[in-house]
């Protein structure tokens, strides 16, 4: 193998544990704190800011990658998670690529943008969809809050990924 080609795999083999850990830490009941019922999506932002160093093909596998562990864990199997995550990943590596630059600020705007609608549609689509009363409580009282301390973590996961872009970093 290239050298080139096994700093990649390294690099991609790390982001990839990353997630793992991220994953188990939201998805593990009593792993990672809840703030008066209010649960943060790790995967979020951090799938964010994989698609801002990595661009927006593998940021979007990445997103498959994480929304599917997220999609397996409830047993519901049906690929919301992953479909988001895939189109949020996406949608942030194209913007980075043509009209953002790679900062922290870019990293918080998208990250804001994707947390806020993830709960939108989460409520949207599982709440309300149902008829489970008061979906507009549910989302200020949850939701939200959720939203905004995923939101938070944007700063711990941008210097993560940024670190190991740095040092597993490929010359052309």
């Amino acid at each position: 193998m290239e050298k080139q080609t096994k700093i990649l795999l390294k690099r991609r083999l790390l982001i990839a544990a990353v997630i793992i850990l991220c994953a188990l830490l939201q998805l593990t009941e009593g792993y990672f704190p809840s703030l008066f019922g209010i649960h943060v999506f790790l995967l979020v932002p951090l799938c964010v800011c994989i698609a801002i160093f990595e661009g927006e093909r593998w940021g979007a596998a990445f997103g498959i990658f994480a929304g599917a562990l997220w999609d397996l864990s409830h047993g519901g199997g049906d690929g919301y998670n992953a479909l988001l995550l895939f189109l949020i990943c996406a949608v942030a590596g194209v913007l980075v690529r043509y009209l953002m630059q790679k900062n922290l600020v870019t990293s918080l705007v998208l990250s804001a943008a994707a947390c806020l609608l993830y709960s939108i549609l989460y409520v949207m689509f599982f709440i309300s969809a149902q008829g489970i009363e008061r979906p507009a409580y549910l989302f200020v009282r949850y939701y939200f809050p959720g939203a905004a301390f995923s939101f938070l973590l944007t700063f711990i996961f941008y210097f993560v990924i940024k670190n190991i872009s740095k040092k597993y970093t490929v010359e052309y």
